[in-house]
């Protein structure tokens, strides 16, 4: 789908070694990009230090700045991606779900939102919490989620029997659900069963619908 300028996120600053990048300098790059997420997942973004980043791929500081400017830049190319993907997963509820659905038909809806989790979650959780102290950053951040929790929630309203609950109060609670039970899964590792956790927030999205279990 085509996102609108006031939907993007803030453009990241991002450096090549050559004109066009080869093979080797993509996979480079690449390697950055992933081993941050991991990293700014596990120490938040505070303590994720461009040493700590250069040291997990097996670079040198210097080898950081061949491709990125700051580790800033490094969250904001995250995000170039993150919420291009979460608007398509928000439409996804639409488009994917028949009216009236089932149970199973919200479970594979969560399922998918874990798995963009998996890949972007770092980003989403640092954003809105520990991400770096931006004001740009976090305005665009306040533009663009109110907005797709207002499609969200607008689209649970037109499944609803009968249409109850703001509709960005309804798309922030379900992100918010979504958001931290997948973090107690993956990110805390909290010991408790990812199948658990997803049944029960198909409960509670079901309850919102209106939707006979």
């Amino acid at each position: 789908m085509t996102i609108s300028d006031d939907q993007s996120m803030l453009p990241a600053t991002v450096r090549s070694p050559a004109a066009v990048m080869g093979d080797r300098a993509t996979k480079a790059r690449n390697l950055i990009l992933e081993t941050s997420k991991r990293l700014f997942l596990e120490l938040g973004y505070g303590g994720t230090r461009i040493e700590k980043i250069a040291e997990a791929c097996g670079i040198s500081r210097a080898g950081f700045y061949t491709y990125f400017a700051s580790k800033r830049d490094v969250f904001l190319a995250i995000g170039e991606t993150s919420y291009r993907e979460f608007q398509t997963l928000v439409d996804n509820f639409d488009t994917e779900m028949p009216n009236p659905c089932t149970p199973s038909d919200i479970e594979g809806w969560v399922r998918h939102y874990f798995e963009f989790m998996d890949e972007h979650g770092a980003f989403v959780l640092g954003a809105g919490q520990s991400g770096p102290n931006d004001e740009d950053l976090k305005d665009a951040v306040r533009r663009i989620h109110p907005k797709a929790a207002r499609r969200l929630g607008k689209m649970i309203r037109a499944r609803q029997a009968s249409p109850h609950g703001d509709e960005t109060a309804l798309g922030l609670t379900v992100f918010a659900m979504l958001d931290r039970t997948w973090y107690f899964v993956h990110g805390a590792r909290y010991p408790v069963d990812e199948d658990a956790i997803v049944a029960t927030a198909v409960e509670a999205i079901a309850a919102l619908l209106g939707t006979d279990r």
